[in-house]
């Protein structure tokens, strides 16, 4: 304004530069109209603004509202708000038709009608409720907004029936398939006991029925029953360890084992079958293998004996040879096991590798193939090797054939050696096969021993004599038994009637039967016998104990030849010992220590045993009694449970063999009721004979008290071995039993006298003859209850509890009148009878020992 003045004081000045008031008052009113005119435009024009401001903003939030409304009316989820006392204050679209209720009817209810409302915020599942009534699952996420004091709650409201369905469909499905795959199981472990319980009467009959005199027309009928159950069983088997495999059940042992005895037992088992097709076949464990292991016996000897039986039934001509290898060490310490398994069979294609190891599948799938099978062998195998965290494979032979190989990681056990002898030893071997002078030359460098090899009795001769003129004998000679020309025992001969050649120590090695390694044994002119193929453990005791120059113990000269001809697996272990802790780069394994010698045969056998073989199934019974009482054993046997238990608690038993599912009482019940019993007879060994062969069922055999277990169809080395490994400990376990006086005897007499017991021992022994023969007649049943009421009244007296048990049984039959029930009855008393007569027995001869030493006891 100050400046506007000054321009209008300006413009009304006078040429002389006086003031012209009247213009300047008129300039000044003019200035100040325009500024009002001014000022008014502006203020219509901040009026103007003003009104399309807000008009936008009104736009701006009608358009942001709708927006929004449009969100959560097309939203999936229902989407709430609520006040602090529980109201809905807004509900989109999705809640209202998730509930069924028209839009906008839920503002202003209570949240509680739809459903319940966890307090607090999170995520939870609630029932909701429907407008109609009905109820469905819903999941709700609650956040919860504080504004200007006031809590307001967001809710998210989901639909989740659909879900639950679904879960409940799956829940019901997987029971279904958990169903199927337990009825699947039981179905298979049903199958194979009973399938496995006929094939055991097949196995065991036909064995029995080999060994009695048949032509040759029938002997080959035998043979080929024989074969056909062997194979059949080789397919049962697979099909359950498939099944095991499928079903994640098969787990594997970790047990302290000789890793030699387990490969050999392997080659002896498929050697009848391999020499009937004129196929050689060994085994080579190299030197630096360690002797102990830990791991698996059982499953490996499986895939070794599966691998050595294929090479073995595709090989017509040649050899089949499974040789073992150290191959590092793993990166947990363990050491790395090479095994392969050589043939020279018919090979196998390229293309078929790449499906060989699949299930169901042959190498030959035509309907021409000349050899049957499963096809699940190989894949069993791999399996294995797998849980063994190992490897499997195979390539072709050098010139023909095939190599089968496997790599196994094994935990070397505390104190293992390996096999090496001192490397000057010089060892002649003399063999017509040029297959056997092979095996036996690897084996010998793989122990670092020096060795010639001779292909018949003439060139063994220039061998010795050039190798005296040398100034190198052979510190000891592997002879074979047949050869042409000059034969193993000839040859023999005429080395001891060289004097320069007479000291040296002879092996000889032959494939005849028993009757010809007798006379080699007693020819004298032999210091060990071995039945081919042989075991490379007991040929390295062999070398160690007998060479000139070996180490190992002095051999006694007047000692007898030892004859190696028990081809059966030796025993594991029964218990594994600790597991030594892994480390990056274990230490080599220490020098060998001498082994035992080989075992001779013993003049007059195994000690025989008295055994109790308990089985519903009569076929199974005579096939275990006929390979029992062929080793000389005595055999009683029991038809179920409850006659197993009154047998043992009746008479002393070395062993039981015990059958698991039998009619009236199992053996698992049988096993429980005979631990339970208060004599020293509830400690007798029980070996679980029965066709279920599934691993909890041998847990569940040891868990009800069983000592061992043999799964049916079993041969008779198997069961022969067990009870063999069972007979030392039970004849330790119940020598003092068996000598000890019967309690009640002693208490009797202690309280009668000697002689006054004496004459009611007698008068007992009297009675009961006539009253079990009054038993077995049973005609009067009202006199045989007086019988029984009287002999069990003195049978308690003695102390007798199974003649009591027995009695009781009897009697209340007879009183009921039921003959069945006594006659069923009759063999318990017979048993129980039995046991106490030797039990007065034993006590007679005790006082008459007494009486004769001079000693008299106070009346």
């Amino acid at each position: 304004m100050h400046r506007l003045l000054e321009r209008q004081i300006k413009r009304s000045r006078q040429p002389d530069g006086s003031l012209d008031a009247e213009r300047l008052v008129t300039l000044v009113d003019r200035a100040y109209e325009e500024a009002d005119l001014e000022r008014e435009r502006q203020d219509r024009a901040n009026r103007l603004m003003s009104e399309e401001v807000t008009e936008l903003s009104a736009r701006v939030r009608a358009e942001s509202e709708a927006r929004e409304q449009a969100v959560l009316a097309n939203v999936a989820e229902g989407i709430l708000t609520v006040r602090d006392n529980g109201a809905i204050e807004r509900a989109n679209l999705a809640v209202a038709r998730m509930f069924g209720h028209a839009p906008g009817d839920l503002v202003g209810c209570p949240l509680g009608n739809l459903f319940d409302a966890a307090a607090g915020s999170g995520v939870f599942e609630a029932v909701g409720h429907r407008k109609d009534g009905s109820t469905f699952a819903v999941e709700c996420s609650r956040s919860v907004l504080t504004e200007a004091g006031e809590s307001l709650s967001v809710c998210v409201v989901r639909d989740i029936s659909l879900r639950k369905e679904t879960e409940t469909t799956l829940r019901d499905a997987t029971a279904k398939a958990e169903a199927a795959s337990r009825a699947k199981s039981d179905f298979l472990a049903t199958m194979s006991h009973e399938i496995r319980t006929p094939m055991n009467g097949v196995l065991g009959m036909v064995g029995l029925l080999l060994d009695t005199e048949l032509d040759g027309v029938q002997s080959s009928y035998a043979s080929a029953i024989r074969d056909s159950a062997e194979a059949l069983l080789q397919i049962i088997n697979d099909i359950l360890d498939f099944s095991k495999i499928e079903a994640g059940k098969m787990e594997l042992e970790k047990n302290d084992f000789e890793l030699a005895p387990v490969i050999e037992s392997v080659v002896e088992i498929v050697a009848p079958r391999a020499h009937a097709k004129g196929v050689e076949v060994g085994c080579i464990v190299g030197a630096d293998v360690a002797s102990r292991v830990m791991g698996d016996a059982g499953r490996l000897r499986q895939v070794l004996l599966n691998l050595v039986g294929n090479a073995v039934k595709f090989t017509e001509s040649g050899e089949v040879t499974v040789e073992a290898s150290f191959e590092g060490y793993a990166d947990d310490g363990r050491a790395r096991v090479r095994f392969e398994v050589r043939d020279t069979g018919i090979g196998i294609p390229k293309e078929a590798g790449a499906r060989l190891f699949q299930e169901f599948v042959q190498v030959d799938s035509s309907s021409t193939r000349r050899f049957g099978g499963t096809g699940l062998g190989l894949a069993i195998c791999k399996r294995i090797v797998q849980l063994m965290g190992g490897d499997i494979g195979f390539h072709p032979g050098e010139e023909r054939g095939t190599v089968f190989w496997l790599v196994v990681p094994l935990e070397v056990a505390d104190g293992a050696s390996t096999d090496v002898l001192a490397p000057d030893l010089r060892v002649l071997v003399v063999d017509d096969n040029p297959t056997n002078l092979r095996i036996f030359e690897r084996q010998l460098r793989a122990w670092g021993v020096q060795a010639t090899t001779a292909a018949s009795g003439d060139a063994a001769l220039v061998a010795f004599v050039k190798a005296i003129a040398d100034g190198a004998p052979f510190d000891i000679a592997i002879v074979d038994h047949q050869m042409p020309g000059m034969d193993g025992e000839a040859l023999a001969a005429m080395l001891k009637a060289l004097p320069q050649l007479a000291s040296t120590p002879l092996v000889l090695a032959s494939s005849d039967g028993p009757e010809a390694l007798r006379r080699a044994h007693t020819s004298g002119r032999f210091d060990v016998v071995f039945t081919k193929p042989v075991r490379p453990s007991a040929l390295r005791q062999a070398i160690a104990t007998h060479a000139r120059r070996a180490p190992g113990p002095a051999r006694a000269t007047e000692a007898p030849p030892a004859v190696v001809d028990d081809v059966r697996p030796a025993p594991e272990p029964p218990a594994p010992l600790p597991a030594r802790p892994p480390t990056a780069a274990p230490p080599p394994p220490p020098a060998p220590a001498p082994s035992p010698p080989p075992a001779a045969v013993a003049e007059d056998g195994p000690r025989k045993l008295r055994l109790l073989v308990v089985d519903d199934n009569h076929i199974n019974v005579r096939v275990a009694m006929g390979y029992l009482e062929k080793a000389g054993h005595r055999v009683d046997a029991a038809a179920n449970g409850l006659e197993a238990v009154s047998a043992v608690r009746a008479r002393h038993y070395d062993l039981v063999l015990m059958d698991v599912q039998m009619p009236e009482l199992d053996g698992l019940g049988a096993t429980k009721a005979i631990r339970g019993l208060d004599s020293g007879r509830a400690r007798v060994p029980i070996i679980a004979l029965t066709a279920n062969a599934q691993p909890s069922d041998r847990a569940m055999c040891l868990d009800a008290g069983m000592d061992d277990y043999l799964a049916k169809p079993f041969v008779r080395a198997q069961l022969l071995q067990k009870v063999d490994e069972w007979s030392a400990r039970a004849h330790e376990r119940f020598a003092e039993e068996e000598e000890a006086p019967a309690p009640g005897l002693v208490t009797l007499e202690a309280e009668l006298g000697v002689e006054a017991t004496r004459d009611v021992v007698r008068a007992f022994q009297e009675g009961a003859q006539r009253h079990a023969a009054a038993a077995a007649t049973h005609d009067d049943l009202d006199a045989l209850a007086r019988r029984m009421h009287a002999l069990r009244g003195g049978a308690g007296n003695l102390g007798f509890e199974a003649v009591v048990v027995a009695t009781r049984a009897i009697e209340a039959a007879a009183i009921a009148g039921d003959a069945a029930a006594v006659e069923a009855s009759t063999p318990a008393l017979d048993l129980a009878l039995s046991s106490a007569c030797e039990q007065i027995a034993r006590y007679l001869r005790r006082l008459d020992a007494t009486e004769a030493s001079g000693i008299r006891r106070a009346s």
